[in-house]
Formats: C-alpha cells, sequence, structure tokens
C-alpha cells in the first residue's frame, strides 16, 4: 500500500546546510565542536556535563546567510509517499517498523518509521484472534436435511457442504 504522511526532510535548496549559497562559519559559542561542556556547583559537589550547544544545534557551523526554503534549520516539513508492505494477519494496535523512513536528521542517519494499524471492521466477516468468522443462516430444513450452499470468503465466492443434522450455532 502507498501511504502519505508528513515528516522532516533535509531541505532540498541548500542540501541540509541551512546556508544559502553553502556559505557556513564556524560556531562561536562551542568552537566547531558542536557541544558544550556546562558546570554546575550542588551541594553534591560540582557536575559537569556536555550538551549541544543552543547556538548552531549540535552542528558546528551556522549560515552566514540562511536560505529562505528551510529559514536556517536545514529542515523542512513536507509530506511524502512511500510503499510498505502490509503482513496478513495485522490486527489493531499491531506496530510495523519501517527502518530509515521517518524523520530526516542532519549528519546521521534516518529514524525509524512507526506504522500502528487500526483495522476496520468488515460488514460480514469479524475476528476470533487469528480466525475470519462469519454468521451465515440457513433454514430449518437444510439444517435437518443437509445441502450444498455458495458462501463468500475474503478469497471470493466458494460451495460448502452441510451434513444432515447440523446443530444451531455451528
Amino acid at each position: 500500500k502507498e501511504i502519505e504522511f508528513k515528516k522532516n526532510v533535509l531541505c532540498k535548496k541548500c542540501s541540509g546546510t541551512g546556508a544559502k549559497d553553502d556559505e557556513v562559519k564556524t560556531c562561536e559559542e562551542c568552537k566547531g565542536s558542536g557541544r558544550k561542556n556546562i558546570s554546575r556547583k550542588t551541594m553534591f559537589g560540582v557536575i559537569n556535563q556536555t550538551v549541544l550547544c543552543e547556538e548552531c544545534h549540535g552542528r558546528g557551523k551556522i549560515p552566514i546567510i540562511h536560505c529562505e526554503e528551510c529559514h536556517g534549520n536545514g529542515i523542512v516539513n513536507e509530506m511524502v509517499k512511500i510503499k510498505i508492505e502490509i503482513p496478513s494477519g495485522v490486527d489493531t494496535g499491531n506496530v510495523l517498523i519501517v527502518e530509515g523512513k521517518g524523520e530526516e536528521i542532519q549528519d546521521g542517519e534516518n529514524g525509524d518509521l512507526h506504522i500502528v494499524f487500526r483495522v476496520t471492521p468488515h460488514k460480514i466477516f469479524h475476528r476470533e484472534g487469528d480466525d475470519i468468522q462469519m454468521i451465515y443462516e440457513i433454514n430449518f430444513s437444510q439444517a435437518v436435511m443437509g445441502d450444498k450452499i455458495e458462501i463468500l470468503t475474503p478469497y471470493g465466492k466458494t460451495k460448502i457442504n452441510i451434513p444432515s443434522g447440523f446443530a444451531t450455532g455451528t
């Protein structure tokens, strides 16, 4: 099935750099490392922590002139279409993980797409665990004498034999 959804993707105009004409400069806040060391004094002593630089968002570089398309973020939110294979037997609440088709990020691997299924009820068939069932009413004489009837299945019509002495609810 082909599905369509919105997700973050690298800006095509700037190739995810966030810069017009690929002109970037080294971030002055983190000196190009993309990380900052923070020290905090607590009652237990000094705690050192390394965090992403807030100025360059961990990239180490800042656009000189921002890209008009993504406004310097390097990422835009857009509709995408992908084709997925839905496994047989899925039920409401089942999750299909499609590796690498989730959110795109700069300088790293794309995230995974998690598809959560919601199966709509069928007019004729219903599920009992892994089984598909349907209710088909027959008349009294068919139950007593037996008969050969045509029924609908998920794969089309088929004929089945009703043995004589068929009990209600069977």
